[in-house]
């Protein structure tokens, strides 16, 4: 019989396109998933994935059942969604899915002042350049810094995000100008990418990363020109803003949440305080603390 676990392990397959990836997303062993799926095949008495190219790809059977698994993931998680509403205490986990940056630049030094208001809800942050599934309840909510063009959350742009470029500060007159350092091929789009490739041209990075943090160690200790957001470079002793007072690029921030779950106390608690402060904190958020001396 076909049971909650089975759809986990199908789905996790579906998805992941490898049995390590959807171990890793299910918190197994491979060889777990192998022998589930397995045995899930022999009761089913039909071959649900052929591995094609090291990926799992779905028989037309497997994907007959892909298709009904996430109709039925969709109900379990709307169920959920409602008993969690019949709880109106703002207590409990928020998951917070985001760009590092921005978690770790505006969010986490201000959490402080976000529990001298609701002391009983903790806050998870994971950082990552790849968006989470909000309609799979993978994050509760999602700081992005693009409007998201698909899906069925709730969007709200609640700022902006400057970027200015930095080097270091105590490079000294007559020197080479410094190395350029950026972002990997897969953020080429990226406003702060574009800005950069312009003064730098096209494969004249001597650095590719794919964190702001990164780039900006590089910047101090190895004397790298970088694209930061300008709330982490202004307040980086080593390191002088180097386009101008201006943010020589801006991307707006995007919080996401899946509608079912946006009156939820504890994450309607969270999104109010998101907004408030983002709304309190827009200068900053900006232009940082503006390029200095």
């Amino acid at each position: 019989m076909f049971n909650l676990d089975d759809i986990r392990i199908l789905l996790a397959i579906g998805r992941r396109g490898t049995l390590s990836g959807a171990a890793e997303t299910l918190g197994l062993h491979q060889t777990t998933v192998s022998r589930r799926l397995a045995a899930l095949e022999q009761a089913l008495g039909a071959r649900l994935f052929d591995r094609i190219d090291r990926r799992m790809q779905p028989t037309r059977r497997g994907a007959v059942l892909l298709a009904q698994a996430e109709r039925v993931e969709q109900e379990a998680l709307t169920l959920e969604a409602l008993a969690e509403r019949a709880d109106m205490r703002p207590a409990g986990n928020v998951r917070i899915a985001g760009v590092e940056s921005l978690l770790s630049a505006f969010v986490a030094p201000r959490l402080g002042r976000f529990w001298q208001r609701y002391p009983d809800i903790t806050v998870e942050l994971v950082a990552g350049n790849e968006n989470l599934h909000i309609s799979r309840r993978e994050a509760d909510i999602a700081l992005r810094l693009a409007r998201p063009v698909s899906g069925d959350a709730i969007a709200r742009r609640i700022g902006v995000f400057g970027f200015a470029l930095y080097g270091p500060r105590e490079a000294g007159a007559g020197k080479a100008a410094a190395a350029w350092g950026g972002y990997d091929e897969e953020l080429d789009h990226v406003p702060e990418q574009k800005w950069l490739l312009a003064q730098a041209g096209h494969g004249s990075l001597r650095l590719k990363a794919s964190s702001a943090h990164i780039l900006r160690a590089a910047a101090c200790g190895a004397g790298l020109r970088v694209m930061l957001p300008c709330c982490m470079g202004d307040r980086e002793a080593g390191l002088k803003r180097l386009s101008g007072p201006e943010p020589a690029a801006c991307r707006e921030i995007w919080l996401l949440v899946h509608r079912q779950i946006r009156h939820v106390a504890r994450i309607a608690a969270v999104i109010d305080w998101l907004v408030e402060t983002a709304e309190q904190e827009s200068a900053f958020l900006r232009n940082g603390d503006g390029p200095g001396s």
